[in-house]
């Protein structure tokens, strides 16, 4: 991986930059598929929160830690 080097970073993380929320679908869908939940439950009931308390809501029999479980999806946004 390249090394870049800046003087200022610019952190967009309410979509207003850069649009995300096809990501964000593709991630999260990905993730129901690979844990066996139906990825339109999830994607209805999706809202404000902390991912690892909404994993831990909506997949409680998940073997993943709630962390593990969280860097999973959070990798799956930036690089799937």
């Amino acid at each position: 991986m390249p090394i870049i080097h800046a003087d200022v970073c610019l952190f967009d993380l309410d979509g207003t930059l850069v649009d995300t929320q096809y990501a964000s679908d593709c991630a999260w869908s990905n993730f129901c598929n690979r844990h066996k939940v139906d990825p339109s439950e999830i994607m209805n009931s999706s809202g404000p929160g902390i991912t690892g308390e909404f994993i831990r809501k909506h997949f409680p029999s998940l073997e993943l830690g709630s962390d593990e479980a969280v860097q999973e999806l959070e990798y799956s946004v930036a690089y799937d």
